[in-house]
Parts: C-alpha cells; sequence; structure tokens
C-alpha cells in the first residue's frame, strides 16, 4: 500500500448530479430521485423508469425499512429491542445475505462491527427521536454486559432467537445492501445500464468505464481523486456523516462503545455495494491486510493525522504525490474553511463523471468542517459540478448583494425531489434577520411526513437569528430531501420581501 499526504484531503465520495468521463461514455439522460430511509436516492437509466416500476421499487424500499429501521416503532428490529425477555423473531429471507455479511464482518473486525452497537449509540443520543443527547445515566446503563453479535443472538436461518432486549443497527452495511436490492430488480426487468446512488452508497451496472470523483467532504464543490468504475460498487464513509456534542459521531467500536478517533474517512470499491458499505465501516477498526483475509477489494484511508493510504489494487488516483515523510498539521476539529492558496490551486474539472454527495453535516447548529494541511506539492483539487442546491444558493447570494428585505411575515412553499414533496414556510423578518420560522410539513407519505416533522422541530434553532441571505440549511435531523424544499421556500420569501420594499420606494 502507499501513504499519501494530501492537502485539501477527502471524507466522501461525490454522488449527485452525475456526469460522464466524455460523451461518449454517458450512462443516462434520466433520473428517478427521491427520499427514503432518510436520505435522498437517485436512479439514472438511459430511458426513463415507468411509474409502476417507480412504484416497485419504492414499495420495497418501504418493506426493507418496516423490517430493519430501528428509528421506526412498528418495525421488526423495534420489536426485537421491545422484548422484555427475548423470543424467536421471524425475518424476511433477505436477511440471510445481510446478515451472513455481519457474521464474516463481525469475524474479521475481532467484534469491532457488530449490529448490536445500537445500544450504545442510542445511549450517546442517537436515538429514534435524534436526541442528539447523551444519556443522563449513561455509565450505570453501561455496567451491564455489553451485548455481542456472536455470543447473545442465535441465528437460525432467517429466524434469530434471544434471551433478553437487543436494538439492532444494519447501519455500517444496510443501505449499501438495499443498493443491491434495487439494482437487481432493475436487472431482472432486462436493464443492462444504470446507476443507483443511495446518498453516495453506489452500484454501477454497465460496459463503459466511468470516473467518480473524490469529493472533499467538508467542501462539496471540490474533489480530491477519481475511482474508476465498472460493473462494480464504490462506498464510502467518513465521522462527519453523523456528529453531535462534545466529539460524537455515528461510527462506533463496538467493543468500546467509543467514537473512533484515528481514521477519518475510507472509500471501499468491491462487487456488491453491501460489501464495500461494510468494508468501508470495517477499515475504520481494522487493517486492511487482516480484512484481506476474508473479502477481496480496494480502498482508500485517511487518517487524522492527515496521512492517506491507498491499496495498490484501488483503480483510480489521488490528485498529490506521494510524501512518505511528509510532516502533516494534526487535524483541527474546530470550523475552519478551506485558504484562499488552496483556493487558488483548484482547478475546475471539466468532463469528469461526478455523482456528487454533501456530506457537510449540520446537525443541532454545528457544521463540523475539517482542513488537512500538509508541506507537499503537487496536490491538485478537481472542482466538481455544482449541485442544483448550489444553484439556488448562488442564486440567492446574487439577488442579495446590496440588496436589503422588508420587515414582516412572509409564507412560502418550496419544492424538493422529483415525485415531488414540499413544505411550507413562514418565516419573520425584522432588520434583515430571520426573528421565528415555523415548517408546516405537507407529504402525506408517512415515512417522509416524520422526516418533514423532524426536520420543522430542529430548524428553528439553526435559522433564528442569522440573516437571511446567509441561511443556508444541510442535512438536518435525519433527512437531505427537506431541507432543499426549505432553501427553495426561503428563497422565494427573499423575493416577497424584495418586491415589497421596491413596493414601498
Amino acid at each position: 500500500m502507499q501513504e499519501c499526504n494530501l492537502e485539501n484531503n477527502s471524507a466522501a465520495i461525490t454522488a449527485r448530479d452525475y456526469r460522464s468521463h466524455a460523451a461518449k461514455n454517458r450512462v443516462s439522460r434520466f433520473v428517478f430521485a427521491f427520499e427514503a430511509i432518510g436520505t435522498q436516492w437517485q436512479i439514472e437509466t438511459h430511458d426513463p423508469l415507468n411509474s409502476q416500476l417507480q412504484q416497485c421499487i419504492l414499495d420495497r424500499i418501504r418493506q426493507f425499512d418496516a423490517t430493519y429501521s430501528r428509528f421506526r416503532p412498528d418495525s421488526l428490529v423495534s420489536c426485537v429491542a421491545a422484548a422484555p425477555d427475548g423470543g424467536c423473531f421471524n425475518f424476511p429471507n433477505d436477511s440471510i445475505t445481510l446478515f451472513d455479511l455481519y457474521d464474516r464482518l463481525h469475524k474479521a473486525t475481532g467484534g469491532a462491527v457488530d449490529p448490536l452497537v445500537g445500544y450504545e449509540l442510542e445511549l450517546l443520543g442517537y436515538d429514534p427521536t435524534y436526541s442528539l443527547t447523551p444519556a443522563s445515566d449513561i455509565a450505570e446503563m453501561r455496567d451491564r454486559e455489553r451485548a455481542t453479535w456472536s455470543k447473545d443472538i442465535l441465528r437460525d436461518g432467517t429466524s434469530l432467537v434471544t434471551q433478553r432486549p437487543h436494538t439492532i443497527d444494519v447501519g455500517a452495511a444496510g443501505k449499501g445492501y438495499l443498493v443491491d436490492i434495487i439494482s437487481e430488480i432493475l436487472h431482472e426487468t432486462g436493464l443492462t445500464q444504470f446507476i443507483v446512488d443511495g446518498s453516495g452508497d453506489l452500484r454501477y451496472r454497465g460496459e463503459l468505464s466511468i470516473q467518480v470523483g473524490l469529493e472533499h467532504p467538508f467542501d462539496p464543490q471540490m474533489v480530491i481523486g477519481v475511482a474508476n468504475l465498472q460493473n462494480r460498487s464504490l462506498c464510502a464513509s467518513a465521522v462527519n456523516r453523523r456528529t453531535w456534542g462534545n466529539g460524537f459521531h455515528h461510527i462506533l467500536d463496538a467493543r468500546t462503545s467509543i467514537p473512533v478517533q484515528d481514521v477519518v474517512a475510507t472509500w471501499v470499491i468491491a462487487d456488491d455495494a453491501a460489501t464495500a458499505d461494510g468494508l468501508a465501516t470495517a477499515l475504520f477498526f481494522t487493517s486492511a491486510d487482516r480484512l484481506a483475509e476474508s473479502f477481496q477489494f480496494s480502498y482508500v484511508r485517511m487518517f487524522a493525522d492527515g496521512r492517506t493510504e491507498i491499496s495498490p489494487n484501488f483503480d483510480g488516483k489521488l490528485f498529490s504525490k506521494t510524501h512518505p515523510s511528509a510532516e502533516c498539521t494534526p487535524v483541527n476539529r474546530a470550523a475552519q474553511v478551506l485558504t484562499d492558496q488552496s483556493a487558488q490551486r483548484a482547478r475546475k474539472g471539466a468532463g469528469m463523471t461526478t455523482l456528487n454527495k454533501r456530506m457537510k453535516v449540520a446537525i443541532a447548529g454545528v457544521a463540523v468542517s475539517l482542513l488537512i494541511g500538509c508541506s507537499t506539492t503537487g496536490t491538485e483539487v478537481v472542482r466538481p459540478v455544482s449541485t442544483p442546491n448550489a444553484d439556488v444558493n448562488r442564486s440567492r447570494s446574487a439577488s442579495s448583494e446590496n440588496s436589503a428585505y422588508t420587515d414582516g411575515v412572509y409564507t412560502a412553499t418550496g419544492q424538493y425531489g422529483s415525485l415531488p414533496s414540499s413544505i411550507t414556510v413562514t418565516a419573520t423578518l425584522v432588520n434583515n434577520v430571520v426573528t421565528a420560522v415555523e415548517v408546516t410539513p405537507r407529504a402525506t407519505d408517512p415515512t417522509s411526513l416524520d422526516y418533514q416533522r423532524r426536520f420543522a422541530a430542529a430548524v428553528p434553532s439553526i435559522v433564528v437569528g442569522k440573516r437571511i441571505d446567509e441561511v443556508n440549511v444541510g442535512r438536518l435531523a435525519g433527512s437531505s430531501g427537506t431541507p432543499n424544499g426549505f432553501n427553495a421556500a426561503l428563497q422565494r420569501i427573499e423575493e416577497q420581501s424584495q418586491r415589497s420594499r421596491a413596493t414601498s420606494e
């Protein structure tokens, strides 16, 4: 393996606004976008998916969610967690592949990857209500013997047998597995070329090789490398995917119940998305050599001290020369931005495939940024294609230059997604500052409605007190699609306020 020191290093694969490396390599012209399991999805094909196939996909996702989501009180895994004396729980046939993978990951990582880590995540505040507040009696709660997948769960085919309540969390590989399930549905209908993008967990089927940009995790307008992909899957993971409180994030070592510190990001290429997704998590805890004893894959891994490790078989490149002895500035976990010097070195990535995944996460009012500074040369940072939401933001910024807004209460509705979904926003402006905001959910689908309600409860603490032209809400309270509707509604509110001022003058 090689160790590279990257300036402006990355922590995510780009996963939205896909375009091909060259016109002859274009994979798709049609996108089916929707929100599911708390994040944004895109399926890209040459021809539009008919409504029946779209509905089939959505129904299959709902079935998966009803089985494996620990955030739904009516799910099967919630039943496992609520059984005071345990029991025998019959899972669907798809559980065999998923649980077999977890058996292998659990063994290969010495227990670091464990589906029963859900209990520890909830103690830290990553619970069904997204409280993001650690339990007050967390030490006492942890005094009980820690449950493990290998010791406390008996598997019998599709059945799990337990002796007490257990909180199962399949986040390490579940979304990747759902990508595989959807890909199989498309393949069974006769489609031979498509991309399934589950917010960055990516599976591509096609004869031509495509390039996927590796996106800077804290600046979605920049990429620092590319991966070549053909009939394979690419998944990434980063510690900033879910962050809250005093250094908490969602990647826990199940053996210690402590969020990992040494590794900050991983990318994995494998034949299927479930394996790539699971290994992207496993690389936070375990050496690649040990994992290679049980799995075939290639990878890139970034450490907290700025080193980036790339396997010899990784089909792609990083935009940096190898500097084994370079001195790197340690990761600065305070909110930092790219320096002007770094920005000047950036060049536009014309012709590069990008499937943009926004990894800048806003949770409980904190936007976590990261800067890896290294005393190296030769780094090239490529700017990916702008996202649709970025266009909205530029439009808002341009329209608000040298502008003022009329005080008042304004209401507007913003749409997002391809179905589409919508939310209504009411904002009070005083001296160009948002002094109050209320979000009215409009979704009719129960799952989307739940996401919108969580967003509505969390967003006031993010927005109130800011100038309206400075507000740009990212992923919040478990839903990445709803903020797009919020930002669109806020743009309309800005326009209303500016028109009101022009009329009064």
